[in-house]
């Protein structure tokens, strides 16, 4: 084995067995984070614990020399070779003189290492201490290099103790600048403070506070707010510029102005910071009477106000449009001999933009360039958005063209703005190939960007060219959503392109991207796409495929619907349409009736028919001992059209055929609804009052064998009293039908007296008849107690003798049936 291999074995063996197992700070609920247990320097020594266990013996043969300090075993290390140092990338060890940092600039660190800050393995090995190479790091503000050279530090005994508080807060610095920052290695380094003796101060504290504040973790800072006075130290300044800062940005107001009260009241002087996170909170809040309140406090106490101070008061009335408010706050940053930063410019070019004020825009660019601010992209990108809102399309690419020239990559939001100015414009296609150059400079192409130029297509009528781009844009990995789908989906419509259309309608309803799936939107585009090309079968499809998926269609969709099927002559379906746009929450009466009026006289004939179909259905029922499902399911599915029809029809002002009334009374009858058969002829009798239409006997026929039916006996009553004060006309099955219901009531002299009648009337008794009338006189009397069942057979008895000296021939039909029912049971 290597002298680089032992001394890599052995350090890691020394971290293992020397190492505190945690840190721990003065009370219970003092911070406390595991030195070893984090991957960040620990984990080599886990390593190598681990991988002598999987290596078993033959790693064991080694032997290895043990000494004996203070007490703990630990293992003696060679003697580190002369003239060496180790760069911060840990690629092993070099021969030179001195560490050389890779980035000087302040607050920078490496890039080629960075992302090493976010992938340490536990494999991360452990190199000798090199106290000047840490040293350079912290420097050099290389976050990386310093914290590896700190992990190597600490796990030497004697080098660790050279450590200092000034690196070790000046690594937590660098630490809480990481994105996000490093809270986890910035505790550990706050605990080696705490195992080395040295007094953490309020700076090292607001660190940690800081570092919770930028992942919010408010409770978390206020903790460390707490350890802080535990420890004897009290929050400066820049702690309560935190705390304000912090609740600011999490839209606390309140706790931020309390905080700077506190500050106030404990004789901690503000500063400008102090103010500009007030003025920057209530503006962003749309308060400006209290960003003015403390903008006026800060200068009444002698502050000067800054670049920063007059961003937050610019921006607050850029942000609603009131360019005069900002440019009065501009003008007084120019009086008190303030330069004006980008961060001002690009405030009031962005107000000017949105207004479209572009020769502002120009003049402001102009005069931040002769002051020596050299733009950025976001300006540059403002700049050109105020070209492409007044259409100047040629100065926009001129803008693109000179960011380019001076070394100022486009983004995205750069390319968007230009890909809308120009298919603005009608150069659609010069926009789609603002994507293949966004794509060779390796821009995010946003989605954004693929639905303008869809759109534009689009709405040129060019529909394979939105659909082309569509498809281009899944081919880029582009998340693709129901709206863009749907801009293809109503180009494919409007220009009668049902090939694109149904190919994309497929694509959506089959799941083109996952949750993506067709909405009230993508319905209504299909569906009213098939009816302007007058496919009423189709769009009948897509509408109840609408309503399984649980989604209401428009009123007006309903209507389209409506008036193609009646053109196609299917009014089922028509009905069908009516009916549901009845039930739907979205229609109203309006609606409904534009539907209808149109195609009354089909509708009324419609309904005769369905009408007549639904009587012959119940006579042949009846005959019948068995119906089976699909008989009794279409004769349901006919009612309901019915009753559709009959309430659209009575909705108008003119009143429909009497039959249409019999019809619906008889669908709701074979519904098992016996309210609304009697609602109906209730409003049917009022328009006879009325003399606005007459009743025929079926009308009233039905009336009574509804309530004989259903055993409505308060109903049997009112329509047997209505029959005979209003005269109502009766054929034979309405005379029947009041004889039982006077049975069922026990009334002798009305039942004879109405038998005479019925006789005069031309229609003669039956045996078959007079058996009905028997028996419900004993249905009533068998569910009667005391003297009513002996009435009732009184009843029956006088009855029978009137039967007997009237209509004898009755009895005989009775004596024939009974004898031939008896003969049908022999064997």
């Amino acid at each position: 084995m290597t002298l680089l291999a032992n001394l890599k074995c052995l350090r890691c063996l020394t971290a293992r067995l020397t190492a505190p197992e945690h840190l721990l700070l003065k009370n219970e609920q003092t911070l406390r984070r595991p030195l070893l247990s984090h991957r960040g320097f620990a984990s080599s020594a886990n390593k190598y614990q681990h991988g002598e266990r999987k290596r078993g013996r033959g790693h064991n043969k080694q032997e290895r020399k043990v000494k004996i300090f203070n007490g703990s075993i630990r293992p003696e290390l060679p003697e580190r070779p002369p003239e060496v140092r180790y760069d911060s990338r840990r690629s092993g060890p070099r021969q030179q003189k001195t560490w050389i940092p890779t980035k000087t600039n302040n607050d920078t660190t490496n890039p080629d290492h960075e992302a090493e800050l976010d992938a340490w393995e536990e494999g991360s090995k452990v190199y000798p201490p090199d106290m000047p190479a840490f040293e350079a790091a912290l420097k050099a503000n290389d976050r990386v290099g310093a914290w590896l050279k700190f992990r190597d530090i600490i796990v030497d005994e004697g080098e660790r103790t050279k450590l200092t508080i000034p690196q070790l807060t000046k690594l937590m610095k660098l630490l809480v600048q990481h994105d996000p920052p490093k809270t986890e290695f910035m505790y550990q380094v706050f605990g080696m403070m705490k195992q080395l003796g040295l007094s953490p101060t309020t700076q090292t504290f607001n660190l940690l506070m800081r570092a919770h504040a930028q992942e919010g973790k408010v409770a978390e800072a206020r903790r460390v707010l707490t350890e802080l006075v535990a420890a004897g130290l009290q929050p400066d300044m820049h702690t309560y510029n935190l705390f304000m800062k912090m609740y600011i940005e999490s839209d606390n107001l309140n706790a931020a102005v309390k905080f700077f009260n506190r500050m106030v009241e404990e004789g901690v002087a503000p500063d400008v910071m102090s103010y500009n996170t007030l003025i920057s909170g209530f503006a962003a809040a749309d308060q400006p009477e209290m960003a003015w309140k403390y903008y006026e406090e800060m200068t009444d106490l002698g502050y000067e106000p800054n670049a920063v101070t007059y961003t937050h008061l610019i921006k607050m009335h850029t942000a609603h449009q009131d360019m005069e408010a900002a440019e009065r706050w501009f003008a007084e940053l120019k009086q008190r001999k303030i330069a004006p930063d980008s961060f001002i410019y690009s405030a009031l070019m962005g107000g000017y933009a949105r207004l479209g004020d572009n020769e502002r825009v120009k003049e402001l660019f102009r005069e931040m360039v002769d002051a020596g601010l050299a733009p950025d992209r976001h300006i540059y990108t403002i700049a050109l958005h105020a070209k492409t809102k007044v259409g100047d399309v040629e100065g926009a690419i001129q803008d693109i063209r000179e960011m380019i020239k001076v070394q100022i990559q486009p983004d995205s939001v750069t390319y968007q703005s230009l890909a809308s100015a120009l298919c603005s414009a009608g150069r659609i296609l010069d926009a789609e190939n603002l994507l293949i150059e966004m794509r060779r400079n390796g821009n995010q192409i946003f989605p954004s960007i693929y639905r303008t130029i869809i759109e534009a297509y689009a709405n040129a009528g060019q529909v394979e060219d939105a659909a082309r781009v569509l498809e281009q844009m899944q081919l880029d990995g582009t998340p693709v959503n129901v709206a863009m789908l749907n801009v293809v989906l109503e180009a494919a419509a409007r220009t009668f392109n049902t090939e694109v259309m149904e190919t994309y309608w497929d694509k959506l309803r089959l799941g083109i991207a996952p949750g993506v799936k067709p909405n009230a939107r993508s319905y209504g585009i299909v569906l009213e796409g098939y009816i302007v090309v007058n496919d009423a079968v189709a769009a009948t499809r897509i509408f109840n495929e609408m309503i399984q998926a649980n989604i209401e269609p428009e009123p007006k969709i309903s209507v389209a619907l409506i008036n193609a099927n009646v053109r196609s002559r299917r009014l089922v379906p028509a009905v069908s349409v009516l009916s549901r746009m009845r039930r739907s929450a979205k229609s109203d009466v309006h609606s409904v009736g534009q539907a209808f009026i149109e195609h009354r006289d089909e509708f009324e004939k419609l309904m005769m028919t369905l009408g007549q179909e639904i009587e012959k259905s119940r006579v042949s029922a009846e005959k019948k001992l068995d119906v089976s499902p699909v008989e009794r399911k279409e004769a349901l599915h006919k009612c309901d059209l019915v009753i559709a029809l009959y309430e659209v029809l009575t909705s108008g002002d003119v009143a429909p055929p009497e039959q249409a009334y019999r019809y619906a009374m008889d669908a709701h009858r074979r519904k098992g609804d016996p309210i609304n058969t009697v609602r109906i002829f209730t409003d049917l009798h009022r328009l006879k009052e009325e003399s606005v239409i007459d009743i025929t006997a079926p009308t009233v026929t039905l009336l009574l064998r509804t309530a004989l039916e259903f055993k409505l006996d308060k109903v049997a009553r009112e329509a047997v009293k209505l029959v005979e004060n209003a005269k109502l006309p009766l054929d034979k099955d309405g005379y029947a039908a009041v004889l039982q219901l006077l049975a069922r009531s026990g009334m002798t002299s009305k039942i004879m007296s109405t038998m005479l009648d019925m006789v005069n009337a031309g229609y003669p008794l039956d045996g078959v008849l007079y058996s009905k009338i028997v028996r419900a006189l004993r249905e009533t009397r068998s569910v009667a107690t005391g003297e009513q069942k002996k009435s009732l057979r009184n009843v029956e008895g006088t009855l029978g003798k009137f039967v007997e000296e009237h209509f004898p021939e009755l009895l005989e039909d009775v004596e024939k049936e009974e004898l031939e029912f008896r003969q049908s049971l022999l064997p």
